[in-house]
Parts: structure tokens; sequence; C-alpha cells
């Protein structure tokens, strides 16, 4: 595929690998977006949709084609450019100075948009936030609140995770989860700890294979009733965090909630 790329690309095209160094040039460091921006698209019986953004959990293999996913398409001119904007920086640092990567914050002027943009690094140093643990902190009347996650990879080390999770439910929330049978040990341990405690929790046995990484809070969000979609690309492992060129997408009452309901 790489060379057919450098072969065909022609005119004003480019194509670059992306060589992070956030892990000193291991492995431990990825690219592992799996967006596209589109200038323009036409949508049949609508006309010419601009700036849209393409966002999925799938990479472009044969084999995540039979994973569970999940991908949007959001005509947006700010979150259009908040992902150019991502784009450029990591070409510039392709080859090398992704080290100096800062993490960026996108919010649409009405809030009802965010992204998230990976690793989480500020002038070369790991901040030590959790992104996912401070969107669940914002959730208030918790007694009243719904989480849902369908998540794919979720390793020990983001264990905080799970365990906020336990705190939420120990203070009335409605917690449900979908995980996988390839999760840490101590994660599953604690999987079943908050099963005890009423969450409804599925964990797939591959080679059944979930791959999306998203959430879904109903309830009391960052002080107004909402129900927000939690999207993206973002595994809850020390790499995608700490690591790698990631995103977390978050709809704050999209029409598109339903359908993530539905789905899950």
């Amino acid at each position: 595929v790489i060379q057919r790329l450098q072969s065909t690309l022609t005119g004003n095209s480019s194509f670059t690998i992306v060589n992070s160094d956030v892990t000193g040039g291991s492995s431990g460091s990825i690219n592992h977006h799996k967006f596209v921006l589109f200038s323009e698209l036409e949508i049949k019986d609508q006309g010419i949709a601009k700036n849209v953004v393409m966002s999925s959990s799938s990479n472009w293999t044969a084999s995540d084609m039979k994973k569970i996913q999940d991908a949007v398409f959001i005509s947006d001119q700010a979150l259009y450019n908040a992902f150019l904007t991502n784009w450029n920086t990591m070409k510039t640092y392709a080859a090398g100075g992704m080290k100096n990567f800062n993490y960026q914050v996108f919010q649409s002027a009405d809030k009802n948009i965010q992204a998230y943009f990976f690793p989480r690094l500020l002038n070369g140093v790991v901040d030590n936030g959790d992104t996912i643990i401070e969107i669940l902190e914002k959730i208030s009347d918790v007694k009243n609140a719904t989480i849902q996650v369908a998540m794919s990879d979720w390793v020990d080390s983001r264990i905080v995770t799970v365990k906020r999770l336990i705190e939420l439910i120990d203070k009335g929330a409605k917690v449900e989860v979908i995980a996988k049978s390839s999760a840490g040990d101590l994660v599953k341990k604690d999987l079943e700890l908050l099963r005890s405690k009423g969450a409804y929790v599925k964990v797939l046995v591959l080679p059944v294979n979930i791959h999306t990484k998203f959430m879904l809070i109903k309830g009391v969000w960052d002080g107004q009733a909402s129900e927000v979609i939690v999207t993206g690309t973002h595994n809850f492992t020390t790499n995608a965090l700490k690591s790698n060129n990631e995103v977390v997408l978050l709809l704050k009452n999209n029409s598109l909630f339903k359908d993530y309901q539905d789905y899950y």
C-alpha cells in the first residue's frame, strides 16, 4: 500500500509516514488515528456538505471489517479546522519531534462538540491527567445518571477508569459495560465487582472482537441535563493517553445519541 501510494500520488498530493519519538522511537508510540477530512462531499438527495470530518474506531484492514466498530461524519468548519491543525502538527513532527507535541483541546462555541488530541503532553512532559476521568467527573446528580461503555482495549495501568465506574455505581448511577476477554486481569476482576454491585457487564470472548471505544452518558453533565457521546480512537490504555496520536470526540445533545444507544 505504501509503495502504491508513493508511486501514484501526483501534483499537490503528498504522503507522510509518522515515526513518533514520544517513547524514544520504540513501537510504544504510534499514530492511532482513523480520520479523514473532506473539504466537500456530495451527499445523495442532500447536495454538497462542506468541511466534513469522518472519525472512526476502525483501521483500514480486512480484519477490522469483521469487528464491532463505529464512525461519525460531522460537517462543521470549526471542528474541521481543529482536526486539520492536528493533522498538520503530526505532519510537522512526523520524522522527529513528536515528543514536543502539545495536548490539543477543541471546544465549539456552543460547547456541544469537543475534541481532545493526544498524546497528553505539555511542553514535552506528560501532565498525568486522565481525560476520561475528567469527563466522568463532570457528572452530577449521580443517582439519576446512566453510563454505558463499549471498550476495546482496557489495560491494568488504566484501572482508574473502572474504579471510577465502581464509585459512580456506589453513588447510585446505572452503569453498563461491554468489554472483551483480552482486558487486563485486574480490570476483569473489577468488572466482576462492578457486576456484583448491579451493573450490566458483558465480556465478549475472542474471537468476537469489539473494537469500539465509546461511552454514553445520560444525566446532568457539566451542569446541564445532557446526552453525551464520547467516541474516537482512545482505548483505555496508557499508550493511548501518554504516547499515541489519538482523538477523543465528544458530542453533547446530538441526534446521534439515540442511534448510539440502539447500537449499544
